[in-house]
């Protein structure tokens, strides 16, 4: 971090690691913040991008958000940068898979929660302690009770606790726990698993799941078959699949 960047990217066979880099616990600022979701934002604009996988380097995934930036006149500036990354997030359509191999914590547990998937490794935990300096995790509220069971969310936003790595997969939250060793080949394996899809339809996947998210299923039927019939049939990759299907052959995806 010599050059003061406290984001690092590094791309592979269509997968994006974008990676917290700040010691010694990738403790969030306004800075680092706008750093991420410029980050993502290349992500989104660039078409090879398959899969983004967020890590943090060293003991913790992220410790949460400068307490300095939750004084009165800063907050406004850090919940107006927290919306702008998580809709950036959003915007991107991009797959993300979240790897947890330390602590999750406040701002760093929120960031996780608007990952479309979670590792977590043996030693990873997640809370969102802010209740016990006499503060509630905005985003969090919004968020936790939308990918947990809504009582396990208020325990944890009420109570200040965090939870491991089994916890974490108990509930729902992750969905697997990395083993303690070939952890980077668990996490590529898994990794691989998406990004053997094509690139165009995996966005397309993202995007209805995320418009069809909390509105009446009506309507979410209704959303998920527009985009189906008005935005998947105009992709290369859905004919190439129906053409590899009856060609009893593999894909090969131009990811568009």
């Amino acid at each position: 971090m010599a050059d003061g960047k406290t984001i690092e990217v590094s791309f592979a066979e269509g997968v994006r690691t974008i990676t917290l880099d700040r010691p010694p616990l990738n403790v969030l600022d306004l800075p680092m913040i706008d750093a991420l979701a410029a980050a993502f934002e290349e992500a989104g604009r660039d078409p090879r991008t398959r899969v983004v996988v967020l890590r943090g380097r060293g003991k913790a995934f992220s410790a949460g958000v400068e307490v300095a930036d939750h004084s009165p006149d800063k907050a406004p500036a850090m919940i107006t940068a927290f919306g702008r990354l998580f809709q950036t997030m959003r915007n991107a359509s991009v797959p993300t898979v979240a790897v947890v191999e330390g602590a999750a914590l406040g701002g760093g547990a929120e960031v996780v929660l608007f990952c479309d998937l979670i590792l977590m490794g043996p030693k990873g935990s997640f809370g969102v302690p802010e209740i016990n300096l006499g503060f509630f995790p905005p985003i969090a509220a919004a968020a936790l009770p939308r990918r947990i069971p809504r009582a396990v969310a208020m325990e944890l936003m009420l109570t200040g606790d965090r939870i491991d790595a089994q916890r974490a997969f108990q509930v729902g939250l992750a969905n697997a726990v990395l083993p303690a060793e070939g952890t980077e080949d668990a996490i590529r394996a898994f990794v691989g698993r998406v990004a053997r899809g094509s690139g165009s339809v995996l966005r397309l996947a993202v995007r209805a799941a995320d418009q069809c998210d909390g509105i009446p299923i009506a309507a979410a039927l209704d959303r998920g078959g527009a985009i189906f019939l008005a935005d998947l049939y105009r992709t290369e990759d859905v004919r190439e699949g129906l053409a590899s299907f009856a060609e009893k052959r593999k894909p090969v995806w131009k990811d568009r």
